[in-house]
């Protein structure tokens, strides 16, 4: 599980089907390398919903706040 990790550092996916585990708010870096298949585990969060958008994944709680993760890829598609 990753936490205080700052906003210059990076987490990359090595690979088709990778977990990473992240203890939000502490994790303000950025992700690199997310594709399909793989997962981000929010630690001890619960998401009723998800959007992309550039290179920004918005992830809304169930409470009805966000949790905004940057990311190196851009999405596109779905």
């Amino acid at each position: 599980m990753l936490g205080n990790v700052s906003a210059v550092q990076t987490a990359n996916f090595e690979g088709i089907g990778g977990v990473l585990s992240l203890a939000p708010p502490d994790f303000l870096g950025a992700i690199g390398n997310f594709a399909g298949g793989d997962v981000i585990d929010l630690q001890n969060t619960r998401a009723a919903a998800a959007s992309f958008g550039a290179d920004l994944l918005v992830v809304t709680l169930s409470t009805g706040s966000t949790i905004a993760l940057a990311t190196t890829s851009t999405f596109t598609g779905r």
